[in-house]
């Protein structure tokens, strides 16, 4: 199952030993959600699966909506997912629309809460913009986990993708009941426009603007450094190994 390592790990420290709890098993996958590359096929069935659980509970409880279709996941050309061994901690979704296009302007994600004017603002940028939604964190890992807020760390995940992407502009509609909006703002986006309402719950929009993100340091950025430096990305490696430079570099 799933999540049966962690809770072990979880009971573990419950114990009267001392246990050491480490980071050594975490690793940062770029996946593409359509299907999984050789070797990632248990890493994406569980990035999945606690994509799906964690979602299908919210929409639940926003909306009463009892189905949540899986071309949400599948549609993705970029899946964002931190693991320990192959459980999933946290994912994010990234994926690159071309806002010159009638077609991306009537995307759902914009449609309903972006008003025309934060749109324009995308715009001025880049027509090429880069849309970040479903950030989700596993139940075991909420909160304070290891000493970090991992709904901070997954974000600072975010800034480093729109740092390092193609895509002058990112953006985010934060939920902000569950306090989403701060760690967007604290991974260096920037606020577009606040107060609104999506889901029946109170939304901002934000974004990430790649040329103010070349100097911006958040405060895991020595554990962000680490992980993303180390990650496997399929844009660049088609089967499972450790990203080299070289791969970047082909």
């Amino acid at each position: 199952m799933v999540k049966n390592n962690l809770i072990q790990k979880y009971s573990m420290l419950c114990c009267e030993l001392p246990i050491i709890f480490t980071m050594n098993n975490w690793k940062l996958y770029v996946m593409n959600g359509n299907a999984p590359n050789p070797g990632l096929e248990l890493h994406w069935k569980n990035t999945y699966s606690t994509w799906n659980s964690v979602w299908s509970k919210a929409f639940l409880e926003l909306d009463g909506r009892k189905n949540l279709s899986s071309d949400e996941f599948t549609r993705q050309p970029h899946v964002l997912t931190l693991m320990d061994d192959a459980d999933c901690l946290m994912s994010v979704f990234f994926r690159e629309v071309d806002m010159s296009l009638p077609a991306s302007l009537d995307d759902s994600y914009f449609q309903g809460v972006w008003p025309d004017k934060n749109i324009e603002e995308l715009q001025k940028y880049s027509n090429k913009v880069c849309v970040c939604s479903y950030t989700t964190v596993a139940p075991l890992a909420r909160g304070i986990f290891h000493g970090i807020s991992m709904k901070h760390l997954l974000m600072a995940f975010a800034c480093e993708f729109a740092r390092n992407g193609d895509c002058s502009a990112v953006t985010a509609t934060t939920r902000n009941n569950r306090g989403m909006d701060k760690a967007v703002r604290n991974a260096g986006a920037r606020l577009l426009n606040k107060g609104l309402v999506r889901h029946g719950v109170e939304v901002d929009l934000m974004g990430w603007f790649g040329s103010e993100l070349q100097n911006f340091s958040h405060e895991y950025q020595g554990l962000v450094n680490k992980l993303w430096n180390n990650r496997w990305d399929h844009r660049y490696s088609k089967t499972w190994r450790p990203l080299r430079i070289a791969d970047k570099a082909a």
